[in-house]
């Protein structure tokens, strides 16, 4: 017998007020209707769905989802079905009841602000009802699509009463067939009694800015709104805003209510809350190796992957088969995702999945370039930097992120100002500079700096044996205060392991190619930092590149004197790696080819 267990929270406020929770535990698994808005003598509801193994105490995301009917009827079970399996998949879905004009002589707007009291109710009682208050999914079809969008991208409007302190914007949109502008439109503004400023203030496609949510937009292509969703998403991408389009051919407005439409339709959520990270996906989108056994047993590393150039997607997975395998760390390995297939891109800058693994993680080996990452994923990455934990960055890890000057985390930019030299120049000592060496003529020899031939990160390293054939980067020198290079790089004349050093001045002075520092953000949190500017795919094929990268690995986690000799970093498994270039990944890689055949179940 399930022991009962409630929890109530009640917020009075004027006007319209936002009920309380009254949930239990016992209710899990079931739906349960609570009120969360009294309008006058009109009490709406919340129709919770909650997962079976749902305790009050749980941080989950939930899902919000509101009926279509033209502001004018519809019922708030049409999203029961999508309700229900998003709650057996693990989130908390909720159906909210709101005014419209037959029942309640309301116009659209009315029905804009009860949407947005029910995602600000969801918000306010997140700890009670399990919910993670930044995982907050606005979702809904055709009206109910519109009033969803709305919460998010009709900033001017905000019920009169409530707690203006808890947010009313959702951190996603899943909308089926909205509306997303009623401005200038006749037929739709004389729902507002010819109103068009009204109309300009609830049409999504007039506010959508950079740092609006992630929305996904599905409508079949015989639907009048369709051209509607399009306008939308050329709007997002002119603001640099994640928004994608799912269209169903020769469907009408309100396919995805019928089967075999819904299941389809629910599919293309499923993949883009997978995205997200809010679900987790049947085909994982990150790959995790065991440890075995060795020194690095109960240590958990995650690299991050996610460059356009030097494959880092077939790098880091190497990398860390190889930190698992032979010294027996756990390595989980995160990848630029296309949503819409599920397979590696690293094209898509704005999307690496699985980023929450930091969450447990003791060291963070980042390779990216020029990421533009949604909030959710950044928040992970910035949790990690805030609390001054140890980082290896590998390549065009010096210029990690791209990210516009109005976003939450645009202090990571390589470009900042807010960070000088953003994450690249301010973390790890250097932001992108040039290349130093002829790229894809000259390759680079790791020779030891003056004077750290006993330093543990070349333990076991004699000059010459890091190499590889990308070129040298250009660092400014002197370097920032702190920073203590490690391992200099020769310009090297050819793309051979034993050509000559490159003539000249190329070499007058060497520019360091890796090096060590300390950061700190939050006073009193200093972490390690180990950079190289090596670190491409094609680079590991040295045996001298891998080992330091190993050393590294325990160099940054301070365990210096736990360093062989010798490491072991044989290659686990095959490994041909592709030539780095632009346009030279491989298309259609799925995370778990990756997987090593040992770890498979």
């Amino acid at each position: 017998m399930n022991r009962s267990r409630n929890i109530c929270v009640v917020i009075f406020l004027s006007a319209a007020s936002l009920a309380g929770t009254c949930v239990s535990q016992s209710d899990a698994s079931s739906s349960r209707e609570v009120a969360y808005k009294s309008v006058g003598e009109v009490e709406l509801k919340a129709h919770l769905h909650l997962p079976p193994d749902w305790k009050g105490s749980d941080s989950r995301p939930a899902i919000v989802f509101f009926f279509g009917g033209g502001w004018t009827g519809g019922k708030v079970e049409q999203f029961e079905p999508q309700a229900e399996a998003l709650a057996a998949r693990g989130m908390v879905a909720v159906r909210a009841d709101y005014r419209v004009k037959s029942r309640h002589g309301v116009l659209p707007d009315a029905c804009v602000m009860d949407a947005k009291s029910a995602i600000r109710w969801v918000r306010a009682n997140s700890a009670d009802l399990g919910v993670d208050p930044d995982r907050i999914v606005a979702a809904g079809g055709s009206a109910g699509g519109h009033i969803a969008a709305c919460t998010a991208l009709a900033p001017e409007l905000e019920p009169l009463g409530e707690d203006q302190g808890t947010s009313s914007r959702p951190n996603a949109l899943v909308l089926f067939n909205p509306v997303m502008r009623f401005s200038g439109i006749d037929k739709l503004e004389r729902r507002l009694d010819g109103d068009a400023e009204l109309a300009r203030k609830i049409s999504p496609t007039l506010h959508v800015e950079a740092n609006s949510p992630p929305s996904l937009l599905i409508y079949g292509t015989k639907d009048v709104l369709m051209e509607q969703g399009r306008e939308y998403v050329e709007a997002a991408e002119k603001v640099a805003c994640r928004a994608e389009m799912f269209t169903v051919e020769g469907q009408g407005h309100g396919f995805f209510n019928r089967q075999p439409w819904r299941d389809q339709a629910s599919e293309q959520v499923d993949r883009f809350l997978v995205s997200l990270g809010y679900l987790e996906s049947d085909d994982p989108q990150w790959v995790v190796y065991q440890g075995r056994e060795g020194e690095g047993k109960g240590k958990h590393i995650v690299l991050i992957s996610g460059d356009e150039e030097y494959r880092s997607e077939e790098a880091l997975p190497q990398l860390g088969k190889i930190l698992a395998v032979h010294h027996g760390f756990k390595c989980t390995v995160v990848f630029a995702i296309d949503p819409k297939t599920g397979a590696i891109n690293p094209d898509v800058s704005d999307n690496i999945p699985g980023l929450a693994a930091l969450e447990d993680a003791d060291l963070m080996v980042i390779a990216t370039r020029f990421r533009d990452l949604p909030d959710e994923q950044m928040k992970h990455i910035d949790a990690w930097v805030e609390a001054g934990k140890p980082i290896i960055g590998m390549r065009t890890a010096t210029h990690a992120f791209k990210t516009g000057k109005d976003r939450k985390y645009a202090r990571y930019s390589f470009n900042s100002r807010e960070w000088k030299g953003g994450f690249g120049r301010q973390i790890l000592g250097e932001t992108w500079v040039s290349h130093h060496g002829h790229h894809g003529r000259q390759s680079t020899r790791g020779l030891i700096a003056e004077g750290k031939a006993d330093h543990s990160i070349v333990r076991g390293i004699e000059n010459g044996d890091v190499w590889g054939p990308t070129d040298v980067y250009g660092v400014r020198l002197p370097q920032p205060e702190g920073c203590e290079a490690i391992i200099m790089g020769q310009v090297v004349q050819g793309m051979e392991f034993d050509d000559p050093a490159a003539e000249g001045k190329k070499n007058e002075p060497m520019m360091p190619v890796a090096w060590v520092k300390t950061y700190e953000i939050s006073k009193g949190a200093k972490g390690r930092v180990f950079t190289t500017t090596m670190g491409a795919a094609t680079d590991l094929v040295a045996e001298g590149t891998r080992r330091m990268l190993v050393n590294a690995c325990y160099w940054a986690l301070g365990m210096e004197k736990e360093v062989p000799q010798s490491s072991v970093v044989d290659l686990v498994g095959e490994f041909e790696p592709t030539r780095f270039g632009f346009g030279r990944s491989k298309k259609g890689v799925m995370p778990s080819e990756h997987v090593l055949k040992l770890d498979r179940r």
